[in-house]
């Protein structure tokens, strides 16, 4: 993978997310991917990641409970 690969900031927009916690919750996931050197909150349902993100995101969010949006 490039550094700008790495390096590059995308929005993660995530459905269902209703309070603090539920962001807090797929704020630590998005954190704790590795690789991942900052997560911000880009609005109430999305967040700009700076990183790579893994192909199992949108099953990682299910997991949780919330829908990864299109």
């Amino acid at each position: 993978m490039s550094e700008n690969e790495t390096q590059a900031v995308r929005r993660v927009t995530v459905q269902g997310m209703m309070c603090d916690h539920c962001r807090g919750a797929v704020r630590r996931l998005l954190e704790g991917y590795p690789g991942v050197a900052k997560v911000e909150q880009a609005g109430p349902d999305a967040f700009d990641v700076t990183g790579p993100l893994p192909e199992s995101l949108a099953a990682d969010i299910a997991d949780l409970g919330y829908t990864l949006a299109p």
